[in-house]
């Protein structure tokens, strides 16, 4: 299955630097940045922003990159039992999204709390 998906930096204001990638601290080099799917950027500058006065400026910014597709498969635990089980909702990953621009392969369970990534291998 195919999937379009708009990409975002997120610029933060308050630390005069780029989110890196998976929420994890701040860089001023760009090439170092997370690049974060549309919904993902929304959520993290949403909450970002919460307590602010509409009236001062933002804490956090979404910058546009660009749309990608990517290929998501939904994967069937029955024919892959090597797959790991959530340490949450017990279940075993179901879900693996290729993230071409990153270069990561995505896993995660549909609870969201298990979420794996190893480096992605072309085919």
């Amino acid at each position: 299955m195919q999937e379009e998906v708009n990409l975002w930096l997120i610029w933060s204001i308050e630390h005069n630097a780029w989110w890196k990638p998976g929420h994890r601290g701040y860089t001023p080099n760009r090439a170092e940045a997370g690049v974060y799917p549309e919904a993902e950027a929304i959520a993290i500058v949403e909450n970002a922003n919460r307590h602010r006065d509409p009236n001062q400026p933002p804490n956090e910014a979404m910058i546009f990159i660009k749309k990608v597709t990517h290929k998501v498969e939904v994967l069937d635990p029955l024919n892959d039992p090597s797959l790991p089980t959530c340490r949450e909702c017990k279940k075993q990953v179901t879900f693996i999204e290729a993230d071409e621009l990153q270069r990561i392969e995505v896993y995660s369970c549909k609870c969201g709390e298990t979420r794996l990534e190893k480096p992605y291998i072309d085919n």
